[in-house]
C-alpha cells in the first residue's frame, strides 16, 4: 500500500511538489504575504534530492565524485526543513505512514539551462539493513497508541552505471532464503557483496519495513 505525506507552505498548486512525488505538505512563512496550506495525500515513493557535485577536479585531473548520507538526504521530510521552489512557493514535508514496501527514488538526472540532459554522480550511501526513518514520520500518524514501526531493510536497488546519456541499468536483489544479493543486468546474474551495493549509484532503492 501507499505511505501518507504531510506538507506546508504558500503554494497556490495542487498536490505536485515539483520533484515528481505525490507526498502531502504544509510551509509557513513569518510574514503577512504567505499563505499557508497543509495536506495530507498518499505518495507511491519518495524522491531525494542530491547535492550538486564539486566543480573541482583532483590532482590527476578527474572529476572528484563526494558521498553523502542517506539521513542527510532524507532531512527533506524532516518537517523543518524548506523547500523552495521555482515559482517562489516554499513547502515542508512530513511523512506521517510508512507503507510496508518504501521506495526511494533518487534524482540523479535533470536538465541543465540548455535543456541538455545531466547526471549528478554524487554517492548516496544507503544502509542496507535496519535503516531508521523514525525522525522523519510524525507520531501522530501511528494507528492506536503504537509507536510507529519506522525500521526498513534493504530488498532491491537499481543502479544506473554511465553517463547520462548512455550507460546501463543494473538490478540488485537479495535473496532471502540463503540470505545473499545478486546483481542482475540482462540475462547475466552473479553474486555480489552488500557493502558493494551502499556505494554505488543507485537510482531506486526498495526497502522492507520491520515488523517484528
Amino acid at each position: 500500500g501507499a505511505g501518507d505525506a504531510a506538507a506546508a507552505g504558500d503554494d497556490d498548486d495542487d498536490d505536485d511538489d515539483g520533484d515528481g512525488d505525490d507526498d502531502e505538505g504544509a510551509g509557513e512563512g513569518g510574514d503577512d504575504q504567505w499563505r499557508v496550506e497543509e495536506k495530507r495525500v498518499p505518495f507511491l515513493y519518495l524522491t531525494i534530492d542530491v547535492p550538486p557535485m564539486p566543480l573541482f577536479r583532483d590532482a590527476l585531473d578527474q572529476n572528484v565524485i563526494p558521498q553523502v548520507p542517506l539521513a542527510q538526504c532524507m532531512a527533506k521530510f524532516d518537517g523543518r526543513t524548506f523547500q523552495d521552489l521555482v515559482n517562489g512557493d516554499r513547502r515542508q514535508f512530513r511523512v506521517v505512514r510508512l507503507p510496508k514496501y518504501l521506495v526511494v527514488h533518487i534524482k540523479r538526472f535533470s536538465k541543465n539551462t540548455q535543456q541538455l540532459l545531466e547526471k549528478n554522480h554524487t554517492i548516496v550511501n544507503c544502509p542496507i539493513k535496519n535503516l531508521d526513518l523514525s525522525p522523519y514520520v510524525d507520531p501522530a500518524g501511528a494507528e492506536g497508541d503504537a509507536a510507529p514501526r519506522a525500521r526498513f531493510d534493504l530488498v532491491s536497488s537499481v543502479q544506473h552505471e554511465g553517463k547520462a546519456d548512455a550507460g546501463c541499468y543494473k538490478a540488485c536483489v537479495h535473496f532471502p532464503a540463503n540470505d545473499t544479493w545478486y546483481e542482475m543486468q540482462d540475462l547475466h546474474v552473479q553474486q555480489i557483496h552488500p557493502q558493494l551495493i551502499s556505494v554505488s549509484e543507485a537510482y531506486l532503492q526498495i526497502y522492507r519495513r520491520r515488523d517484528d
